[in-house]
């Protein structure tokens, strides 16, 4: 899936990675996580609007449905919950086939929680599982059944973008991944409405074979932006795993804090060889409050050769600065490296040299990535 080009853009520097043979076969598509997000945002089942919640996904795989993994937060957060919590039922549905995409209400595996924890990767299991077919959509559906469900509740975190493009996320077609609401007996609907930005679900699909799917990115370290100027900048660093990659642009998503210098692109080897370089036009980044894509194409194509690693380095001159800040993958919340991008990771530099992002409230995880990707 392609994205608009946000302004004008030059490369230069191209260098070739050589002669040398990729060790793996060379693949095209999108390469890094290719996901938006600000912040968390909380959708209660149940509550005083009485709503229902979907998430829709186009199954990747053939096989048993055996589990999910979700964010949960309870009652003891108020605003996000109340009461006992209430009781959640959680079935797996098949897509109604309507415009509208919805589910059909059949359900092919059900299970029912009562007074849900407040947790960001909690696991429900069916029994019996549900079976899917590869490529067809279906809804994991969430309702509070409960006797009292607008005074006991419980809300679902999803990744929330302020601002909505299209696709909402480059990673998925808006069909195959969805944030679904219901509100009373009204319609079904994913839009939040204009300028309302967008939910992306953080749902793990867990299979009988032990595989999982899904999009595991629990956290936004929004609130730990760190500036690229001068001597600070930011980097993805990564090894290409199980095969190579043919690309012809990045995209990185962040803002404009300052200045109307541009913003420095480079990608190179792990020893600091250039592969390819260039600048992306300060008027193509945002100067407001949230952050947009950004995309650098390549004079050429170049592959990103399987086993080798590179960085991807963001800089700025002096006179700029640039803001950006990274998703957490849900690594010590149980989704799978399936789920995230496991090729790499994010560093930064503050002038004294490279160390892991970090919230700020809790030292170095080493488990953020840029908001970025290959294409």
């Amino acid at each position: 899936m392609g994205l608009v080009l946000l302004g004008a853009v030059a490369c230069i520097g191209l260098v070739l990675a050589g002669s040398t043979p990729a060790r793996a076969p060379v693949v095209e598509g999108i390469y890094g996580p290719a996901i938006a997000a600000d912040n968390l945002n909380n959708t209660p089942v149940g509550g005083p609007f009485g709503q229902e919640v979907s998430y829709r996904f186009r199954a990747a795989t053939s096989g048993e449905l055996v589990a999910v993994r979700v964010y949960i937060i309870d009652a003891t957060h108020p605003g996000y919950g109340a009461g006992t919590g209430g009781s959640v039922q959680i079935t797996v549905e098949p897509d109604d086939g309507s415009p509208a995409h919805a589910p059909s209400g059949i359900p092919l595996a059900s299970t029912t929680v009562d007074r849900p924890v407040t947790g960001a990767g909690n696991r429900y299991a069916f029994a019996p599982a549900a079976k899917l077919t590869a490529g067809a959509l279906y809804h994991i559906v969430f309702r509070n059944v409960d006797a009292h469900p607008v005074s006991n509740y419980v809300s679902l975190d999803g990744l929330f973008a302020y601002q909505e493009t299209a696709p909402w996320q480059p990673a998925y077609a808006n069909l195959d991944w969805a944030n679904l609401v219901r509100v009373g007996d009204g319609a079904w609907s994913a839009e939040r409405g204009p300028g309302q930005g967008t939910t992306t679900p953080i749902l793990g699909l867990e299979y009988a074979d032990g595989s999982m799917s899904g999009m595991g990115y629990m956290e936004v370290w929004y609130d730990a932006e760190k500036p690229i100027s001068g001597s600070r900048s930011a980097r993805e660093s990564f090894t290409v795993r199980d095969a190579g990659r043919r690309v012809a642009s990045v995209s990185i998503r962040l803002r404009r804090l300052l200045g109307s210098s541009p913003l420095h692109v480079r990608v190179e080897t792990a020893d600091g060889g250039l592969l390819v370089q260039g600048d992306i036009a300060a008027q193509a980044i945002t100067d407001g409050e949230h952050p947009t894509w950004a995309t650098l194409r390549f004079t050429s194509p170049v592959t990103l050769e399987a086993g080798r690693s590179y960085h991807l380095v963001l800089s700025a001159p002096e006179d700029t600065t640039y803001g950006v800040f990274v998703l957490r993958k849900g690594v010590d919340y149980g989704y799978a490296p399936s789920t995230w991008f496991a090729d790499g990771s994010a560093q930064y530099n503050p002038g004294s040299g490279w160390v892991a992002f970090d919230p700020g409230w809790r030292g170095p995880l080493d488990q953020g990535d840029l908001q970025f990707y290959f294409q």
